[in-house]
């Protein structure tokens, strides 16, 4: 059962050709040989024990059918609910009525099985009432909460320390274990930070359980996707040794007061940012640091320690709000090329610029690659544009179908596009603060803030002759809060 998942797993370990692959490969070696000898000698009592006249049953033993069929009867029965639910939208009579089905299917099969007679399934009636009363049990148990579970929020006297990480969150802020060693290896940061913060500052534990209070006063759903909500986890370290781990749904347009504390937390940042770890400064030298605006990408040549040093400071001013109400003028992206490698593998990290980094940005306009942002806040120069062409699809909201972590799709009904394409010079100025390069799109934390959609819009520009940039395959969002009212009212489909 574990070998082909492991073996696919130690493939993609061997591709990395490291050390600490081969002792990683090792260790699961054992650990299957260990497995495969303990059920093996559980195997060799068994078939010991086996009576002759058993050979071709379904059951081996006689006594252990009804435990093992109840055993199965049970998850099967509330398998086919969490499927029904799912298929339904959330709906607590079609739940119902997956566990009925569930139960009810399992039940005949196992006893089909069983005496291989499908009249079979009259019998052990007693069955049914026993695995649907504990399955009705479990279910009553999550759907009320009677355990308190969810309900659960530990008093601030209570926690010595919190950890808070975000389910979905900005892609390009990598972290690796054993930083520029050849064991460098990708480490999950959800799973790293919350088991490496342990904020012990008041005002942080306090925001986690507020957001914690809120979360269950709002009764947000996590099973169907809630616009304006994000899913967090959080981890309660508490004063009497053990902890207690969470996972909430975090409503953006109420939540910035607490989550400006949290992310004003030390703790936080350095666990979030690895760039504001010592060991990236020391290593300066062997970075290779690179400023993209969106359209170019440029190598930093200067001082790489000092610009690591000024980023990390400016860190320091990146909060919630700043998240939720800017998008960054550009991205700084960290490389790291092990030494003897030729395979062009190397580590990435990836972090937003915005324009209040003031330490930051001077860095890069001393070395001439950074962008300054017109006043109108378009980062694209409107004087190399000759043409911005918009469509708008004009989407309901029933043509909309997504999950609570933002996978899902669009239903497009093209009677409703409307297009239209702009090249008059004025039209444009006023229309690209409007347009977004997507190479910016996952430092701007998109996937969090929801600032950023291709659902409604699709925009395509067009540049002039003799202007070239590094990414040939360009790509924009429309900001449809800062499109201009004369272009709205070209592209609103009209019955």
């Amino acid at each position: 059962f574990s070998y082909p998942e492991g073996a696919e797993y130690m493939n993609y370990l061997l591709s990395y050709e490291s050390g600490g692959a081969r002792h990683t490969i090792l260790q699961s070696l054992c650990v299957t040989f260990l497995q495969a000898l303990v059920y093996g000698v559980c195997d060799f009592l068994l078939f010991r024990m086996r009576r002759a006249e058993s050979a071709g049953k379904a059951m081996a033993f006689g006594r252990s059918k009804d435990v093992v069929k109840l055993l199965l009867m049970i998850p099967a029965t509330l398998a086919l609910g969490l499927w029904f639910r799912s298929m339904s939208g959330g709906e607590d009579l079609f739940t119902l009525l997956g566990m009925l089905v569930g139960l009810l299917l399992s039940h005949g099969l196992i006893q089909v099985i069983y005496e291989f007679d499908v009249r079979s399934i009259l019998k052990k009636k007693w069955h049914i009432l026993a695995a649907g009363a504990v399955s009705a049990g479990i279910f009553l148990c999550f759907y009320f909460d009677l355990t308190g579970y969810d309900s659960y929020v530990p008093g601030i006297s209570d926690v010595e320390a919190v950890a808070f990480t975000f389910e979905n969150d900005i892609y390009g802020l990598n972290r690796y274990e054993a930083p520029f060693t050849p064991n460098m290896e990708y480490e999950n940061r959800q799973t790293y930070m919350m088991e490496h913060m342990k904020s012990e500052e008041e005002k942080t534990i306090e925001a986690v359980r507020r957001l914690a209070v809120m979360d269950q006063e709002k009764g947000a759903d996590r099973t169907e996707y809630n616009a304006g909500y994000v899913p967090a986890s959080i981890r309660y370290h508490l004063k009497n040794g053990g902890s207690v781990c969470r996972t909430i749904m975090v409503e953006l347009e109420t939540s910035a007061e607490w989550m400006d504390v949290i992310f004003a937390d030390d703790d936080f940042q350095t666990t979030r940012y690895q760039v504001k770890e010592p060991l990236f400064e020391e290593h300066a030298a062997e970075l290779e640091i690179q400023y993209s605006d969106g359209l170019e990408e440029v190598t930093y040549m200067g001082d790489a320690a000092g610009l690591i040093r000024a980023y990390a400071q400016n860190l320091k001013k990146y909060s919630f709000s700043m998240m939720m109400e800017e998008l960054p003028v550009g991205r700084l992206t960290f490389c790291y090329y092990e030494p003897g490698r030729n395979d062009g593998y190397g580590c990435v990290w990836y972090y937003p610029v915005y324009s209040s980094f003031t330490e930051t940005a001077e860095l890069l306009r001393e070395q001439g690659i950074y962008t300054e942002p017109a006043e109108s806040g378009s980062l694209l120069d409107s004087g190399k544009v000759s043409s911005i062409t918009i469509t708008c699809y004009n989407l309901l909201d029933s043509d909309v179908d997504f999950d609570y972590d933002g996978t899902g799709s669009v239903s497009y009904t093209e009677d409703r596009e409307k297009t239209e394409t702009f090249t008059d010079p004025d039209e444009i100025a006023r229309i690209l603060p409007a347009v977004y390069p997507e190479v910016l799109e996952d430092v701007s934390g998109a996937r969090l803030t929801g600032q950023l959609s291709r659902g409604n819009y699709e925009v395509t520009v067009v540049f002039k002759n003799g202007v070239n940039y590094k990414y040939t395959r360009y790509g924009f969002f429309v900001l449809e809060n800062r499109l201009p009212g004369f272009v709205k009212e070209k592209l609103v489909y009209k019955e």
